[in-house]
């Protein structure tokens, strides 16, 4: 079997993340004619967006607005849509988001009271409720590595109006033995389908998706950034 089906790992939509400047379904018309067969919504999950006062089942269902209006398009052109998460809590020295893998309805609404506790208390809790935490671009301005608080770490971030030193975070992850990733963290039209990785096969469902970041049989899709 050869690495030939093109999946997004990091993608945001404007139902729910502050920054998406591009909707859930235009976004996935965009990944169906870049020829991807997948995309992960990794919209933002963060103490600055939900609201901890409010009724966590509301706060998770209407996190998941976007991912579930590019699941409904996703349907009809016929691409994968996997429910993901940028995870963000609140730190005075650094502003580090996650990416997190294997997350439920019920893990989320456990996080949020971690939004204010360290990245070790997070990733803990992480762990033991299965999810894998992938830093996020973890050398951008603002952003400190945290090897012993993550299972590894986005090597290749395609972002255009970000310097995430990319080569830094290669060596980082490679010198750590941390798991890699790449991914367009989409935001905008001229943001989709400039990396991601490739698979075998395509994950049907979110649990596939999830196996397969795990299995970490797959290969990275480097741009020119």
């Amino acid at each position: 079997m050869e690495y030939i089906y093109k999946i997004e790992t990091h993608a945001h939509t404007k139902e729910n993340s502050p920054c998406g400047k591009i909707s859930a379904r235009a976004l996935v018309g965009l990944y169906k004619k870049y020829g991807y067969s997948g995309v992960n919504i990794t919209d933002h999950f963060a103490y600055y967006i939900i609201d901890e006062n409010a009724d966590p089942d509301k706060e998770v269902e209407r996190f998941y607005r976007g991912s579930q209006i590019a699941a409904e398009e996703g349907e009809k052109l016929g691409i994968n849509i996997y429910h993901g998460v940028e995870y963000r809590l609140e730190s005075e020295y650094s502003r580090n988001e996650y990416l997190l893998f294997g997350t439920t309805r019920e893990f989320l609404k456990k996080s949020i009271r971690y939004f204010h506790r360290t990245y070790r208390d997070f990733y803990d809790f992480a762990k033991s409720e299965g999810v894998l935490v992938f830093q996020a671009h973890p050398f951008r301005d603002g952003m400190t590595p945290t090897p012993d608080c993550c299972d590894g770490a986005e090597v290749f971030n395609a972002h255009p109006g970000h310097d995430s030193r990319n080569d830094r975070a290669f060596g980082y992850a490679k010198s750590f033995g941390l798991r890699m990733l790449a991914g367009s963290d989409c935001h905008d039209i001229g943001h989709a389908g400039r990396s991601g990785i490739l698979s075998k096969y395509i994950p049907q469902n979110d649990i596939e998706f999830y196996e397969l970041i795990k299995s970490e049989d797959y290969k990275l899709i480097i741009c020119e950034n």
